[in-house]
């Protein structure tokens, strides 16, 4: 499984408009740190992230806040990271978004019935959970 082991994966690439930027996550498998990591880079073109410094830590919401918010999530943590200002490094915060940790995890910004901008969080699950593996979809506030 060494090709497995080395690979980078569940790669997500958004747009931070208040200082034109992209941010790239992704997991790093097979890193010095266990259970695959997340980590970000943040380039000025979508397409050219190699070469860039790569941090460690996305569905990106411009609401009512011109200046957005970013939030990921990591492969066996149930939290979601949050940062409301230019994916700086020092602004990353850990929130809990009351859902269980699951493989391939989707936020999304959504909109209510009434408008309301809303965190929706869908799980796959997780490999080696038979007996209590399930899909789980849940809606609730953006975390401050």
């Amino acid at each position: 499984m060494e090709c497995y082991d080395g690979r980078p994966g569940m790669t997500t690439v958004a747009h931070i408009p208040t200082n034109n930027n992209y941010i790239m996550t992704f997991e790093n498998c097979g890193a010095p740190v266990e259970n695959c990591q997340v980590n970000y880079i943040i380039s000025n073109d979508p397409t050219k992230f190699f070469g860039k410094p790569i941090q460690p830590i996305v569905s990106n919401d411009t609401g009512d806040d011109k200046d957005g918010i970013l939030i990921t999530n990591g492969n066996t943590d149930s939290d979601a990271y949050i940062n409301e200002y230019k994916a700086l490094p020092e602004n990353w915060v850990r929130v809990n978004i009351n859902q269980k940790n699951g493989y391939s995890r989707d936020l999304r910004v959504i909109n209510d019935n009434r408008g309301n901008l809303k965190l929706l969080v869908a799980s796959g699950g997780n490999f080696g959970e038979a007996v209590t593996n399930a899909l789980i979809v849940s809606v609730d506030g953006i975390p401050q």
